[in-house]
């Protein structure tokens, strides 16, 4: 039994998925710093140089599947310890490519099959599985580190007008296989792995699931909290495909603006390290986005994700606006704006999917659920690349981006996981009012 003195092993697991998704997003994301001195060496279109980053979300997107059916039966310190190995295979080829289709090879494809097995889905089932009542809280400082890397950017840009972009990857190849292998070896499963139990309670009264569930007094639809839900069996509900769509909205907007965004702010005459510096402000407001999932675990995970999508439309229409009229004030405002709500929304989302089909084979769930994320990035990239190609600006491109936020929060609301379970706040209120009981 947890100690009473004793920290919960659980936080450690955030600290973990924490560090873990720092160093890898910190990969992931800096592909927009590279754009500019491949397009300046190659001479490649926009759109066809933009498509790298789209076939690895592709990649990512399955490898978010993949990543999570191997966290089910592997665990951690083998998923990731291989994923690892992966992703710098692909950075070191990265470094060696010549042509286009060495980096849809080594970045499309090993660099985002690494990635996506050891980042996002995989680090937050992990965190889901130690957590309950304070998922919101646990999930937003984990996936803080998934949003803290875009704080390198700056050093990456300048180890890049230092070294050269080859040469930088093979640093962050070097930094990634070191630090992601050191930590994997300290991270564990589930609180079961060590006879402990989610939040660090202490364990109810009867052993079998039934019994459980009646006492979980979060549960509203006990019900459909008792199905054992598979991948097979979720593709057979409305429920899943949603939060596929939702998340495919979503991830179609994000990735216009992430992977344009530094390019667009060079177009309309700031330099590259200026735009670099803004994406720091990125970084940090969207760790403390983040920092707020706790309000979903307070106020629920439907509101809350449309105040983010809301918020996140906002900053987009003026980051379109500024082309008209280019101002870093404006720009910071977008930053501050896009950055704290888009980082708002990834606990959010995560909790309520993980409310809703919570259970043994979470992940595989979870990362089916991102290969609508995945293929939203890699449309939204290639699209952002095409409409400047063909009409000389990202305008529409930004005006569809918008129109992605306001489609993913009625998809969440069709998933409504406070049907089917309540957050802590909502819980307390009802039962003070005798609504229900245990």
């Amino acid at each position: 039994m947890q100690g009473q003195n004793r920290l919960f092993y659980g936080w450690f697991m955030v600290a973990g998925a924490f560090f873990v998704m720092s160093v890898a997003y910190a990969i992931w994301y800096a592909f927009p710093i590279f754009y500019i001195p491949i397009l300046d060496e190659f001479k490649w279109s926009r759109a066809e140089t933009a498509s790298i980053i789209s076939v690895g979300f592709i990649i990512y997107g399955v490898g978010s599947l993949i990543g999570g059916i191997l966290l089910d039966k592997f665990g951690p310190r083998v998923l990731f310890t291989a994923a690892t190995i992966i992703l710098t295979i692909g950075l070191v080829g990265c470094s060696r490519a010549t042509t286009l289709w060495h980096l849809y090879f080594w970045w499309g494809g090993f660099v985002a099959f690494g990635v996506s097995t050891v980042g996002f889905i995989p680090c937050n089932t992990l965190v889901t599985r130690w957590f309950i009542r304070k998922r919101g809280a646990a999930l937003g400082i984990a996936q803080a580190g998934g949003r803290e890397s875009f704080m390198t950017t700056p050093l990456v840009q300048i180890l890049i007008m230092t070294i050269g972009w080859r040469s930088t990857l093979l640093v962050l190849a070097g930094v990634g296989f070191i630090v992601i292998i050191g930590i994997a070896q300290f991270l564990r499963n589930s609180p079961e792995d060590l006879g402990l139990f989610p939040d660090g309670d202490s364990p109810i009264e009867g052993d079998d699931e039934k019994t459980k569930l009646k006492q979980d007094h979060l549960i509203l639809d006990k019900e459909w909290a008792a199905i054992d839900w598979t991948l097979s069996r979720g593709l057979r509900h409305y429920r899943l495909w949603a939060l596929v769509g939702s998340s495919f909205a979503l991830g179609f907007a994000v990735s216009i603006a992430l992977t344009h965004q530094i390019a667009y702010m060079v177009d309309i005459g700031f330099s590259a390290l200026i735009a670099s510096f803004l994406l720091v402000i990125f970084g940090i407001v969207s760790v403390a986005g983040r920092f707020m999932g706790f309000l979903s675990d307070r106020y629920g995970r439907e509101p809350i994700y449309f105040v983010g999508c809301c918020g996140m439309a906002i900053g987009l229409m003026l980051l379109a606006l500024a082309s008209r009229s280019p101002s870093i004030w404006i720009l910071s405002i977008y930053i501050t704006l896009f950055g704290f709500f888009s980082g708002l929304n990834g606990p959010t989302f995560m909790s309520g999917a993980a409310d809703v089909f919570q259970g043994k084979n979470l992940g595989g769930i979870l990362g089916f659920t991102n290969i609508g994320y995945g293929i939203g990035n890699a449309l939204g990239a290639w699209f952002g690349g095409y409409a400047f190609d063909e009409l000389g600006g990202y305008g529409i491109a930004f005006i569809i981006a918008i129109i992605g936020t306001g489609i993913a929060p009625i998809l969440f609301r069709i998933v409504s996981p406070g049907k089917i379970r309540l957050v802590s706040k909502k819980a307390n209120v009802l039962k003070s009012k005798k609504v229900y009981s245990k």
